[in-house]
């Protein structure tokens, strides 16, 4: 019996997520993912914002899932935004100095 495909992808993110929107005709996604960890170095607020909202802008679409839900995890005193782009946080988890903020995307700024 065949599980569930998985894949996945071990770049620098950020430079990563630069190419594949911004130029999608020479950089064919993997995608679409259902699910993305963004785990990047707790003294770096800025980069995971920058993720995120990288993750949150319409030209992410053709790398996410209509529903694709997308994990930050960061120390606990440096929450990323609540709202980020197409972002939503859905919960947050919270283990000893590390925090799990859970968003899901939604279909407009809006929404």
């Amino acid at each position: 019996m065949a599980g569930a495909a998985a894949q996945v992808v071990r770049a620098e993110a950020s430079a990563w997520l630069a190419a594949a929107t911004r130029a999608p005709a020479l950089n064919p996604p993997l995608g679409p993912f259902d699910l993305v960890l963004v785990d990047s170095p707790y003294d770096d607020q800025l980069l995971l914002e920058t993720l995120l909202a990288r993750l949150g802008d319409r030209a992410a679409d053709r790398l996410l899932a209509a529903d694709a839900g997308i994990i930050a995890k960061h120390f606990w005193r440096a929450a990323p935004p609540a709202r980020i782009g197409l972002l939503r946080s859905i919960r947050e988890r919270r283990f000893g100095e590390t925090t799990l903020t859970f968003y899901r995307r939604v279909a407009t700024e809006d929404g």
